[in-house]
């Protein structure tokens, strides 16, 4: 069974029902979006734990360049990238886009211990660095804390790269040195975390 999301722009996208995803709501995607303003245009944008890919459609909808997601569940996953293509088309720029279905740990492990040869074979996207990325785990994990430790070991982020982490607002998150926190945002049961890597 699949659903149907609307973008801010009132195209359609399909949904998973039932595989326990959350979409993200559209008053926190039209928040999102107005906070990166800008910055999003002819971004390279890393979406984890992406679900439907709705946060890459919205991205690629606003002149973002290049999306790279990654999803655990499989079916999940090809939905994800069939949403991606859609949102693709029609568009005055030529986005690239790739979805890799892989436990997000272990994908970020991969490519900072093992450099993934057989993936960076068939798509370059890995290889970049990001300018924005976007963390949306189940809202009861901790593995905020391991995947924020993977971005900053390996070499997925630019020098001023944005990550927002998309958290229940009911739980307070502590953020350790290594990053700062450039604002927080509450939006009902959805809090938007956003932080950059410190250089000190």
């Amino acid at each position: 069974m699949k659903g149907n999301l609307r973008l801010l722009n009132g195209r359609k996208v399909k949904s998973p029902t039932g595989e326990g995803t959350r979409p993200t709501t559209s008053i926190v995607r039209e928040a999102l979006m107005n906070i990166l303003g800008e910055r999003i245009k002819e971004s390279y944008l890393l979406d984890l734990f992406s679900g439907s890919g709705i946060i890459g459609c919205e991205a690629l909808q606003k002149g973002a360049q290049k999306i790279l997601a990654i999803e655990s569940n499989k079916r999940t996953a090809q939905l994800c990238q069939s949403n991606l293509l859609n949102a693709s088309k029609g568009l005055s720029h030529s986005p690239q886009t790739k979805v890799i279905c892989c436990d997000v740990i272990k994908q970020l492990r991969s490519q900072n211990e093992l450099k993934s040869t057989k993936i960076i074979k068939n798509i370059n996207l890995v290889t970049e660095r990001f300018d924005i990325v976007y963390i949306d785990p189940p809202y009861r994990s901790k593995i905020i804390y391991s995947v924020l430790e993977e971005l900053l070991k390996g070499s997925w982020l630019n020098k001023d790269a944005l990550v927002i982490y998309e958290h229940n607002s009911e739980s307070i998150k502590t953020i350790n040195s290594k990053w700062l926190i450039n604002k927080q945002k509450r939006y009902g049961k959805t809090a938007l975390l956003f932080l950059t890597p410190n250089q000190a």
